[in-house]
């Protein structure tokens, strides 16, 4: 069995302001809606098609 990173990708919401202080947030959805945009910039640049994944490693600090 062969094992392979072939693709990173990451996303942040648009820029808003919070307190005064310009930061990414998200306006709707939580956490989990970012990681749909992130792995597809994952497959993008692995060239790979979702059909060709067996597996998606998701790690983040904030939960939904």
């Amino acid at each position: 069995m062969r094992t392979a990173l072939l693709g990173l990708g990451h996303h942040l919401p648009p820029l808003g302001d919070a307190a005064g202080v310009s930061r990414p947030i998200a306006e709707t959805g939580g956490t989990s809606d970012l990681a749909r945009p992130a792995a597809e910039a994952a497959l993008a640049r692995a060239g790979a098609s979702i059909d060709e994944v067996d597996f998606i490693v998701f790690a983040t600090m904030t939960p939904d």
